[in-house]
């Protein structure tokens, strides 16, 4: 089989831009260890988002918000944990809303209402 990134020679797998050949089997001793990796991280975030149950505030970096003891906070997914953090940064003497997350158009609707428990997500779908 061949692809333009790789090429299968028998039990061989040929990688034509490193110009090296492995195993079938080494290559996939390496997704599987890759994979692995992956999952570990996905559960480590799961872990450390899930402590999070209620809206709570975090002092910001100066990088963030470039003014000492700055505050963001946390927005919260009831059932689930963190999703954003929501701030009020002051930029050139103008205060400018600050969302980085990932959430529905309605859940940042409420988050711009100034509420940061949002409800659980429906999971009739």
């Amino acid at each position: 089989m061949f692809h333009s990134n790789y090429a299968i020679i028998g039990s061989d797998l040929y990688l034509p831009e490193e110009h090296q050949t492995i195993s079938v089997e080494d290559a996939m001793k390496r997704a599987n260890r890759a994979l692995a990796a992956f999952e570990a991280f996905v559960t480590i975030l799961d872990l450390n988002r899930s402590h999070y149950t209620e809206p709570v505030e975090v002092e910001t970096t100066l990088s963030w918000a470039r003014t000492p003891g700055e505050k963001a906070t946390v927005v919260v997914r009831a059932g689930y944990g963190a999703v954003a953090v929501h701030d009020t940064v002051d930029d050139c003497g103008v205060k400018s809303p600050v969302i980085l997350g990932r959430m529905t158009a309605e859940e940042l609707d409420l988050v711009r209402k100034g509420i940061f428990l949002l409800p659980a997500a429906d999971k009739s779908w």
